[in-house]
């Protein structure tokens, strides 16, 4: 699949998807770490899936979100800058609806 690219309106925002191939690989490990959290070797199946090339920026989360970057809460200020600061919960909860 090509990878396609997205431009928000009214906004400096834009992203390019990337189409991840999903495929099969062998986690973790016989031997396992002190905590054994690693055990036992098994195999693990990944859908494909696409994602953004890069992370992703201030504008580009203002606009989803419906923000000015003065309010996101990142500390390092900037439209280019990755967003900082939000939790898996806000990403799904708010961001990818």
């Amino acid at each position: 699949m090509r990878p396609f690219y997205v431009e928000l309106e009214n906004t400096s925002a834009a992203f390019r998807m990337i189409y991840v191939e999903g495929g099969e690989f062998e986690m973790g490990s016989n031997l396992g770490d002190s905590h054994g959290n690693e055990m036992p070797l098994h195999r693990i199946k990944v859908n494909s899936f696409w994602m953004a090339e890069f992370p992703v920026t201030q504008a580009i989360w203002g606009y989803i979100m419906d923000k000015t970057v003065g309010l996101l809460p990142s500390y390092f200020r900037g439209d280019n800058r990755p967003i900082e600061y939000v939790s898996w919960q806000n990403i799904i909860e708010e961001f990818l609806l």
